[in-house]
């Protein structure tokens, strides 16, 4: 008792109850730090009255963003992770915590929404909390396209720009010495130096900036009815070709590299979109429209299935950044409770001019 008096004091977090039937009763619900933060563990606190004997189970954390299912989430066993003891007996309130590092697989400053969902021995649901959570930290500008495409030439103009400034700042020449037969020249007080402005500091392009002003490469053989009359030359080309989309392919991961939670996050929404759909009705995917959980087979799709490619590195680029902007957009849309949730479908990875096309020739 004295336990669930120090969570009732704690911060409680709104959240919803999305199980149904509800055996748990779930009577508070707090996180530690509130909001998180980047780089670190979420400590979850949950006080729960269940009406049911419950003998052993799991406590599972689902994480989804604008209903993208973020695979690396733990399943916890109820009896040995979460600080409870069983059996569980009907009517006696009792508190469990896990710990989760929701952050390291959520950009900073995006919604996430986390489910709890509590299962018995069986399978079977019987208590579920969703609740809203955004992963604080600085937070990325958004990448458009048509502004990222300028970066490369911009520091190319710049680096001009300091060239310049370094030769006009040079220091004045030595003053020349009076020629025969000619009068000495009196000695003039040198100018009043100036402060030395400082230069502005230019930040380099970075990988993802570099490819999307790259020119997209396709290394396709020619046709056997179509061959080149210079077969050496044609060879040469595929060759440059095959070099070039492999050099823009490192580059590609390097670009993944400086950003990996938006990484994760694209690589996530790739696979739901070649994953086929949950099939309602089964034993696992939940009861109720806010179960939220995710069939067994459908997971191990999710977490598995290696996503279907672009068309090469500089096509898969430019999709990634258009996937960000479109998350960006969702989330500035967020201003208000909206009755139908924003979602990430699969038009996500298109831009806004493509949209406005599909729709006009729709």
């Amino acid at each position: 008792m004295a336990l669930a008096s120090i969570l009732f004091l704690l911060s409680s977090t709104p959240y919803k109850n999305c199980a149904s039937p509800d055996h748990a009763h779930l009577s508070d619900l707090s996180i530690s730090p509130d909001p998180p933060v980047h780089g670190e563990n979420v400590n979850l606190k949950i006080t729960m009255t269940p009406d049911v004997a419950i003998t052993a189970g799991t406590v599972s954390v689902v994480v989804t963003v604008f209903g993208i299912h973020v695979p690396g989430a733990p399943t916890y066993d109820l009896c040995k992770d979460v600080g409870v003891s069983c059996p569980l007996t009907p009517g006696k309130p009792v508190a469990a915590s896990v710990d989760y590092s929701v952050s390291s697989h959520v950009p900073a400053g995006i919604d996430a929404t986390i489910k709890l969902e509590l299962r018995d021995n069986s399978g079977t649901e019987f208590g579920c909390a969703s609740f809203d959570v955004k992963v604080s930290g600085a937070e990325h500008g958004v990448e458009h396209v048509h502004g990222v495409e300028h970066l490369a030439a911009l520091s190319s103009t710049s680096a001009q720009l300091s060239s310049t400034s370094r030769k006009l700042g040079a220091q004045p020449p030595q003053q020349q010495q009076g020629q025969q037969g000619q009068q000495p020249q009196q000695p003039q007080q040198p100018p009043p130096q100036q402060p030395q402005q400082p230069q502005p500091q230019v930040e380099a392009p970075s990988s993802l900036a570099q490819l999307l002003s790259a020119p997209a490469v396709i290394a396709a053989p020619a046709e056997p009815h179509n061959l080149p009359a210079e077969p050496q030359k044609e060879a040469q080309r595929l060759l440059q070709a095959q070099r070039l989309l492999q050099a823009q392919g490192v580059l590609l991961q390097a670009a993944y590299a400086e950003q990996p939670e938006w990484a994760h996050l694209f690589t996530a929404w790739r696979r739901q979109q070649a994953c086929p759909p949950p099939q309602r009705g089964g034993s696992n995917s939940g009861s109720g429209s806010g179960s939220g959980s995710v069939p067994h087979q459908q997971q191990a799709c999710l977490t598995e299935l290696a996503p279907p490619a672009y068309a090469n590195p500089v096509e898969e680029a430019r999709r990634f950044a258009a996937f960000k902007a479109t998350v960006h957009r969702l989330q500035g849309g967020k201003g208000g409770r909206q009755p139908t949730p924003q979602l990430a479908d699969q038009h996500a990875d298109k831009t806004p001019d493509e949209m406005r096309s599909f729709a006009h020739f729709a």
